[in-house]
């Protein structure tokens, strides 16, 4: 048996990634001696101003694919460690991390002798384990998948290749709409916690219907698989395995 789970927004908490999103384009935006810059971390869909934004400050062209691998590389880079620093922040006033989550992994694992433990996140790869590490849980996990610096951030691939190297997820616990997206084209049941109902809602109004690459329209969510509570999530996994 192997459980996958997300990191940010379900294993800590996602206003860290929010904060570090929006000093990412402060940054920027001080950079570039552009107030207006700073104003683009508000958008839902805020990758898409990021190759403008780097385009700006750096001369590359991201309709050449080395060029734009790099500049997702470098801001990558960036954004990393405007989330790390906020990440810190919120740990030093033991807000960072879901600890009720964190502690139905670790029952999960010590009293089912063949369960494993995977953490697949698109987090930048050079943080995740710092990020654990404010979370006091870096030997939790059997396998971990991350998101290389120098490509755009996508679930469905990282999931793809996991379950290539290691075998199929028994389920997968995200937090986010592209997460159960991600997981019902591979096949995989997927749970959400601390799921963003509003948030979901917003980013399908400003999804344009004529190019909808991420399925918004087309597939749905059952309420079955969306978990208000740790109790309800733990309801849910009891019908799959036993505790």
């Amino acid at each position: 048996m192997i459980i996958g789970t997300d990191l940010s927004g379900t294993l800590i908490k996602e206003q860290a990634a929010a904060i570090g999103h929006k000093d990412w384009f402060r940054l920027m935006s001080t950079l570039l001696e552009d107030p207006s810059v700073a104003l683009m971390g508000n958008n839902p869909n805020y990758f898409l101003e990021v190759f403008g934004v780097m385009s700006r400050y750096t001369g590359l062209n991201p309709a050449i694919d080395s060029e734009k691998k790099l500049m997702t590389k470098l801001a990558r880079n960036l954004f990393q460690m405007c989330f790390l620093k906020s990440a810190k922040q919120a740990a030093a006033k033991n807000n960072l991390g879901y600890f009720e989550y964190l502690d139905l992994l670790k029952t999960l694992k010590t009293q089912k002798k063949d369960c494993k433990i995977a953490l697949i996140t698109t987090t930048p790869q050079d943080i995740v384990n710092p990020l654990l590490k404010l979370i006091d849980c870096e030997k939790l996990f059997d396998h971990i998948c991350k998101s290389d610096l120098s490509n755009k951030p996508n679930k469905k691939e990282l999931l793809d290749q996991f379950q290539k190297q290691n075998g199929k997820l028994t389920f997968y616990v995200g937090n986010e709409y592209s997460d159960y997206v991600a997981c019902t084209q591979l096949g995989i049941t997927c749970f959400l916690i601390n799921f963003d109902s509003e948030k979901y809602k917003k980013s399908i109004t400003s999804t344009n219907p004529k190019n909808n690459t991420n399925l918004k329209e087309q597939i749905k969510i059952p309420p079955q698989n969306i978990c208000k509570t740790i109790t309800e999530l733990k309801e849910k996994i009891e019908t799959l395995t036993t505790i």
